[in-house]
C-alpha cells in the first residue's frame, strides 16, 4: 500500500477556493478576466481521466493564491486560523534583516546557512512533506532523556503525538495545525509547508523566509552571530 500524498484539509481547500473567488471578483475588470482565465486553466489541468476533480495539494495551492494575488497568511485568517512569529527574536530579527540591501540580505542568508544545520537547505528525502519536516525537528531537536521529547509531544497534543506513534508514517498532520505547531517548535511555518521560493509567509521576500528558516534553527551562539553582523551592516 503506498502512502497517501500530502494534500490539503477539505475544509481549507473549501476556503481557498472562496477566498480565490471573492478575489478575483474584486479585481479591476482586465485583471479579473485574466485571473479568471488562469483559474479555469488551472481547474481543467486538475482533472483526472474520469473527470473528477483532484484534492489540492500544497503546490497547487499555492498556484492558486497567486492566481488571485492572495497570500498564505491570507488563506489562514480566512480559515480562522492565526499565524503569528515562532518568537520574539525572530520578529526582531526579521525586523532588521527588512533594512538591508537584496545583496545584503544574500550575504546574511549564505552565512546563515553556514552556521546552521543543513538539512533545511538541502532537503533529505524523508523531509517531503509537512508532517514528515514537522517529525524530523521533534527527533533531532529534543532528546529522549528525562523525558524531554515526551514532555514536548504532549505539549503539541493529541494529533501530533498520533503522527509519531504511527511508525508507517501514513498519518498526516492538518496544515490547519502548521501555525501553532510551528509557534511551539520555534520553527519556520514556511519551511514546513515546504514552500521554497514558490511563496513567502511572514516575509517579503523568498530569501527573507530563508533566513528567517536558518535563524530559527540556530543555537544561541549562531544567532548571537548573525545579530552583531546586522549591527555591523547598521552601523556601515
Amino acid at each position: 500500500m503506498s502512502r497517501p500524498r500530502e494534500v490539503i484539509d477539505s475544509y481549507m481547500e473549501e476556503v481557498l477556493f472562496k477566498l480565490v473567488s471573492q478575489s478575483i471578483r474584486n479585481m479591476p475588470a482586465e485583471d479579473a478576466a485574466d485571473a479568471a482565465k488562469k483559474l479555469r486553466a488551472f481547474e481543467d489541468f486538475n482533472r483526472d481521466s474520469a473527470a473528477c476533480k483532484k484534492r489540492i495539494t500544497i503546490d497547487s495551492m499555492t498556484a492558486l493564491l497567486q492566481i488571485a494575488n492572495v497570500t498564505v497568511v491570507d488563506l489562514y485568517q480566512a480559515a480562522g486560523v492565526c499565524v503569528n512569529w515562532p518568537n520574539a527574536e525572530s520578529r526582531e530579527f526579521y525586523r532588521q534583516l527588512s533594512k538591508r540591501t537584496p545583496s545584503e540580505k544574500m550575504q546574511i542568508r549564505h552565512i546563515i546557512e553556514e552556521l546552521s544545520p543543513q538539512f533545511w537547505v538541502n532537503p533529505p528525502l524523508e523531509l517531503s512533506t509537512p508532517t514528515k519536516r514537522m517529525l524530523y525537528v521533534i527527533q533531532h531537536k529534543y532528546p529522549r532523556s528525562n523525558n524531554i521529547r515526551a514532555g514536548v509531544l504532549e505539549y503539541l497534543g493529541d494529533e501530533v503525538l498520533k503522527a509519531w506513534n504511527d511508525h508507517k508514517q501514513y498519518t498526516t498532520v492538518s496544515l490547519l495545525s502548521l501555525p501553532t505547531i510551528s509557534e511551539k517548535l520555534k520553527v519556520s511555518l514556511h519551511w514546513l509547508l515546504g514552500l521554497g521560493s514558490k511563496a513567502t509567509v511572514l516575509a517579503e521576500d523568498s530569501i527573507s523566509e530563508d533566513c528567517i528558516t536558518g535563524y530559527l534553527f540556530l543555537n544561541h551562539y549562531g544567532q548571537a552571530t548573525i545579530d552583531m553582523l546586522l549591527e555591523d551592516f547598521e552601523s556601515r
